[in-house]
C-alpha cells in the first residue's frame, strides 16, 4: 500500500511538472518578439519568433502555424533544427530560399505566399503549437477583428511603427504593448533601441538598448 501511494504521488508530481513545464512554454519561454508589418519593400514583411528559456532540448516546430484571424488558413511551417535557447526564427511571408538550421542562432523560412498576411495599418497575429495550443498573441495599431488573447485589454491597441521601422519587445511584459518600441529592424537578431540624449551642456549622446542574446553572426 505505501509503495502504491508513493508510485500515485510520484506520478502525479511528473504529470504535474510536465503541465508547468508546458503552460511556462506556452505563456512567455517562445514568443513573437518583432513585426516588420509596413517595411518600404513589401517584400520584406516579417514575423520574428524567439525563444527565450533553455528547454535542455530542441524543440520540434513540425505544424506550428500562425494566423491574423483575416479568413486565410493557418499558415504552418517546417521544423527548424537546433532551435533552442535564444535563438531566433524569422517568418516571411514572401518568397525565398529556407535556412532552417539554427545552429549559428538565427533561422528564416519563407511561406512563398502571394501576397503579404499582415495588414499595413492594424492586424493581429497568434502563433500556434501543432495541437492549436496559443503560443503567443500580438495586436498592433487596435487590430482589426476584435479579437483578443491571452491577457491582452481592449484598451490597449498594441504598438505602432514608425515609417522604414518594425515593431519590437523590450522587457518581460509580453500580454501587453508597454515593453513594445519601434526601431530599426533586426531580423533574426537581438533587438536594438536607438536613441539620443542630451547631457545638459548641449552633447547629444547615442545610446543602444540590445534586448535578447548577444551573439556574433
Amino acid at each position: 500500500m505505501v509503495k502504491t501511494k508513493i508510485l500515485f504521488y510520484l506520478t502525479c508530481f511528473f504529470l504535474f511538472g510536465i503541465i508547468l513545464s508546458f503552460s511556462a512554454f506556452a505563456s512567455d519561454s517562445v514568443l513573437i518578439s518583432e513585426v516588420n508589418y509596413n517595411p518600404l519593400n513589401p517584400s520584406d514583411e516579417y514575423i520574428e519568433i524567439t525563444v527565450r528559456d533553455d528547454f535542455g532540448a530542441d524543440i520540434d516546430t513540425t505544424g506550428w502555424y500562425i494566423t491574423t484571424f483575416d479568413g486565410e488558413q493557418n499558415i504552418s511551417f517546417p521544423a527548424v533544427l537546433d532551435f533552442g535557447e535564444f535563438d531566433y526564427l524569422s517568418v516571411r511571408t514572401g518568397s525565398g530560399v529556407d535556412d532552417i538550421d539554427a545552429t549559428d542562432g538565427s533561422a528564416t523560412i519563407y511561406l512563398n505566399l502571394g501576397s503579404n498576411i499582415l495588414d499595413d495599418s492594424s492586424d493581429e497575429i497568434a502563433l500556434y503549437d501543432a495541437s492549436s495550443n496559443l503560443i503567443d498573441f500580438v495586436r498592433y495599431n487596435g487590430g482589426n477583428s476584435g479579437i483578443l488573447l491571452q491577457n491582452w485589454q481592449s484598451a490597449d491597441l498594441g504598438p505602432t511603427a514608425l515609417t522604414g521601422e518594425s515593431v519590437q519587445i523590450h522587457g518581460e511584459d509580453i500580454d501587453s504593448s508597454e515593453n513594445w518600441v519601434s526601431g530599426h529592424p533586426t531580423e533574426a537578431n537581438p533587438n536594438k533601441l536607438n536613441m539620443e540624449i542630451e547631457d545638459g551642456f548641449g552633447t547629444t549622446i547615442d545610446i543602444e538598448v540590445t534586448n535578447g542574446a548577444n551573439r556574433l553572426i
